[in-house]
């Protein structure tokens, strides 16, 4: 059974609503009816008081005429008294004569009430024919005045007039509107009662019992039906509530298959994307120690490069050695001294020999100078360096400025030094902590900052941290050339490089490149490509 949910407000049932409409249509319906019954009696019974009134005095016109010739009408006032008391609802008799002079009263009964003739009475009664009207007294009172003419030897010799009441008719009338009245009423209530307990039965049970289900199915219950007790309307409403209900049910169990199967194609995509991603990591990580293989690998050259000028140094001395040598040779005439010069001048020539391959094999090419956007660049550095810097809890954040021109550079020589500044950060944070790279635009040049929480430098170590072979890592293999090669591939890019640190308070690397105005076009074009490098770095922040 359907109830009520706590708090909501209480309403009129519908069967109620129902039984009182129609009891009230009924009650204004016979209402009206019995307002149309009311004045339809009172009219018949006033009409059938006229005609009794006019039926008594047509027979008392006819009493009162005569075969003879009447001299006298005030003779009949016997007659007239003796019809009045007979009967007792005539309240007065009038008997007017024709005179020369006109109409004139000849008998009043009683005595004291003389009337004059209304003149419509006159026309209709001189011509033989009765005439009566009607006048209200009070509620519920009529006074009935008929006229009849009389008649001597067949001629009109005067007019005869009663006047009665109607009150024994009204009290008829009253009570039996009282009892129809109780009628209407009694009707009024069994209607009332069978409407209610048909309501009941055909209405209010089906329209309970869908409720209840309906309210089943909120909470859930989704196998509820509703009992088809009829095959009218409200019977086809519960079956097509059950079938709407076997539908959802359905449609439930299609919903959860399909969420079922959308589960464990999530889950298979979730596994294959975390495997993909795991290979992306580690293949991250591989390409970053593959650049900082090449960054050493760059260092040793550098060093080949450093020894090859410290080579070329030698190589300048020994050929004047080996002119002198050769000067004092031939000056020499001591076979054993001039074996012994020869001695010494083969191994000039062989070092010369080491040292010409040696140049040869560590000259370097000139870098390609190219429009290079720093965004970009550095932001593709960050992502190869991601997963060793969350292996070692280092955060970078990024800020990028979305208007940084382009400079002219050696994108490989530029990611170089990009890829030891990280290096150098993992070396300061061995524990972990945050480093902030920043790139703006200031007064035509590209500004990059390196700010890390590591350990810091002191004031002496500052001094010589740009020096080639000098470091503070021996322990870790260091060779003190990663800053020497930042310092000269920025001074190859024309740009300048700065370091400030303290012990304990981290370092900060500030890098200055020029704008590359020889590339205007490529210029406009770098807002568009910061501006998304910038937004793809802060939507991953």
């Amino acid at each position: 059974m359907y109830e009520r949910p706590k708090g909501t407000p209480r309403h009129m049932r519908l069967h109620v609503k129902i039984t009182l409409s129609v009891s009230l249509i009924v009650v204004i319906v016979l209402i009206i009816l019995f307002s149309f019954y009311w004045s339809a009696a009172r009219g018949l019974v006033q009409e059938e008081n006229r005609r009794d009134v006019e039926l008594m005095v047509a027979q008392l016109g006819q009493h009162l005429s005569s075969e003879r010739v009447v001299e006298d009408l005030a003779a009949l006032r016997n007659d007239a008294l003796f019809y009045k008391t007979v009967h007792r609802e005539v309240d007065e008799v009038h008997i007017y004569g024709f005179t020369p002079t006109g109409v004139r009263e000849v008998v009043t009964i009683p005595l004291g009430a003389r009337k004059v003739l209304p003149i419509e009475f006159l026309q209709p009664v001189q011509q033989g024919k009765l005439f009566s009207r009607i006048e209200r007294v009070s509620q519920g009172k009529y006074i009935i005045q008929a006229a009849a003419p009389i008649e001597s030897v067949g001629q009109p010799i005067g007019i005869v007039m009663i006047r009665a009441q109607t009150a024994s008719y009204h009290s008829l009338l009253t009570r039996l509107n009282r009892i129809t009245l109780v009628i209407a009423l009694l009707a009024i209530v069994t209607l009332t009662g069978s409407l209610d307990l048909l309501f009941r039965q055909l209405i209010n049970r089906p329209v309970k019992e869908i409720l209840a289900v309906m309210h089943r199915a909120e909470q859930g219950n989704l196998d509820a039906t509703v009992p088809v007790r009829s095959a009218d309307e409200m019977g086809r409403l519960c079956s097509g509530l059950n079938t709407m209900l076997a539908q959802i049910r359905r449609m439930q169990q299609e919903l959860t298959d399909e969420q079922k199967r959308l589960e464990i194609l999530v889950a298979e995509a979730t596994s294959e994307l975390s495997q993909r991603n795991r290979e992306l990591q580690e293949a991250n990580r591989e390409l970053f120690a593959l650049q900082r293989q090449l960054v050493h690998t760059e260092r040793l050259a550098a060093t080949g490069h450093m020894a090859a000028q410290i080579a070329h140094e030698v190589g300048t001395p020994l050929n004047l050695v080996s002119g002198h040598i050769q000067v004092l040779k031939s000056r020499m005439s001591d076979d054993d001294a001039n074996r012994r010069f020869d001695i010494i001048l083969q191994q000039i020539a062989r070092i010369e020999r080491i040292v010409r391959q040696f140049l040869d094999s560590t000259r370097q090419l000139k870098a390609e100078m190219v429009p290079v956007h720093i965004g970009p660049l550095l932001q593709q550095v960050v992502e190869m360096a991601a997963p060793t810097l969350e292996s070692r809890k280092i955060e970078v954040t990024t800020r990028f400025d979305s208007k940084v021109p382009v400079i002219r550079g050696s994108p490989e020589r530029l990611q170089q030094v990009f890829i030891n500044l990280i290096d150098n950060s993992l070396d300061a944070m061995p524990s972990g902590g945050q480093l902030v790279i920043l790139i703006r635009a200031e007064d035509h040049q590209v500004v990059i900052e390196y700010q890390d929480s590591g350990l810091g430098m002191t004031p002496d170590v500052l001094s010589r941290a740009f020096d080639p072979f000098f470091t503070t890592k021996q322990d870790k293999g260091g060779s003190g050339l990663g800053l020497a090669i930042v310092r000269q591939i920025i001074h190859e890019h024309g740009g300048e490089i700065l370091a400030d640190s303290r012990p304990g308070g981290g370092s900060r690397f500030v890098i200055t490149l020029p704008v590359a105005d020889e590339f205007p076009q490529a210029a406009r074009l770098s807002s568009e490509i910061q501006t998304e490098s910038v937004n793809a770095e802060d939507s991953r922040n």
